[in-house]
């Protein structure tokens, strides 16, 4: 049986808004959050936002995205690949 991979979600300081869009980024490694929250901790310098990082399963996210109402915030998401940056892929996405 495939174990379906652990999500790392950070959904505080990493949203995004870009051409009237909101993007919530949903990460599948913890070393592509971290490196994005050092990047918007240096840019906001020291901010007091949160930096903790919320751990959730992609089936659960999947089942919630599946069922969402409109504007519960779950059509937000974007996934981030392994190994991009959040601004490269919103970039290819919404290009």
């Amino acid at each position: 049986m495939m174990k379906i991979p652990d999500l790392h979600v950070q959904s505080d300081l990493l949203v995004v808004k870009k051409q009237k869009k909101r993007y919530c980024p949903v990460y599948f490694q913890k070393e592509d959050i971290e490196r994005e929250l050092r990047k918007a901790s240096k840019s906001s310098k020291g901010s007091a936002l949160s930096k903790q990082i919320m751990v959730g399963s992609l089936e659960d996210v999947l089942k919630k995205m599946e069922i969402n109402d409109r504007n519960s915030g779950w059509d937000d998401l974007i996934f981030i690949p392994p190994g991009k940056s959040l601004n490269q892929h919103i970039n290819e996405v919404s290009a």
